[in-house]
């Protein structure tokens, strides 16, 4: 049965519960729906800006389209929750719980999401320009073609996560797992890299030019076609970064170096 605006407002007050509601379109813009049930709800294409939807159940629930500027979801329960398509600009997520939730192509700029669990989630195509993902557990997530330029995600767990494609220039991943992740044809020029593991990782044609790259780990890592700038080739030939395959070491105006397997 369609719910009305006012209806959800009565029922919150209650203290009832709208799992499997249709919410679909509906303007529930800056309402107060903390703690609130909505597992399986429809919310495809709901007006949820400036909504306090913290700790609530949204599991399974549609959120296809939704508008969710500046919303609160922080520890919200979103497991296998489909945000495709959804503008969340500016939306916190922090603590939230998004395992196996598919946020394909959603606007996810500026969201903060420190600590969030995303393991197994899709975010194919998602817009996270400087978006706050520190120590959030990434862990096979899919990332292909998502934007997270000047991203902030420092000491996240991205074991296995498939970044092929992702723009990542200017990004913070300072002490991030990578470990066998996949990072082909990604482009990290500038991005901190500080002591990150990427033993075992794919980064066949990676763009590492002018990225801060001290102290990494890259023990059996794939670097076929990797290009750095002149500025990481002090700490190559220092021995703190570890070249298991072919890497070109170039920049503007200087003739490119080819550097071979030291094995």
């Amino acid at each position: 049965m369609k719910r009305n605006r006012a209806e959800v407002d009565r029922l919150c007050r209650s203290g009832g519960r709208l799992d499997g509601a249709d919410l679909a379109g509906l303007d529930l813009s800056c309402m107060d729906l903390a703690g609130v049930s909505l597992r399986g709800a429809s919310l495809a294409g709901a007006d949820l800006r400036g909504t306090d939807l913290s700790e609530a159940d949204l599991c399974n629930a549609d959120l296809r389209g939704a508008r969710l500027r500046v919303a609160r979801l922080c520890r919200a329960r979103m497991v296998g929750t489909s945000l495709v398509d959804a503008d969340a600009f500016m939306a916190d997520f922090d603590g939230a719980d998004l395992r196996n939730a598919d946020l394909g192509r959603a606007s996810l700029r500026e969201t903060a999401m420190r600590g969030a669990i995303l393991w197994g989630a899709r975010l194919d195509d998602a817009d996270l320009r400087m978006s706050d993902l520190s120590g959030a557990d990434l862990r096979g997530t899919q990332l292909v073609r998502a934007r997270l330029g000047h991203a902030r995600m420092v000491a996240a767990d991205l074991k296995m996560a498939d970044l092929s494609g992702a723009k990542l220039e200017g990004a913070a991943l300072s002490r991030c797992d990578l470990r066998r992740a996949r990072l082909s044809g990604c482009c990290l020029q500038g991005a901190d890299l500080t002591g990150a593991d990427l033993r075992g990782a794919t980064l066949r044609s990676t763009d590492l030019r002018g990225a801060v790259i001290a102290g990494i780990r890259l023990t059996g890592a794939d670097l076929s076609g990797t290009r750095f700038s002149t500025g990481s080739l002090t700490a190559v030939m220092a021995g703190s970064v570890l070249l298991s395959s072919e890497a070109t070491i170039e920049d503007e105006g200087v003739q490119p170096l080819l550097l071979r397997s030291m094995a």
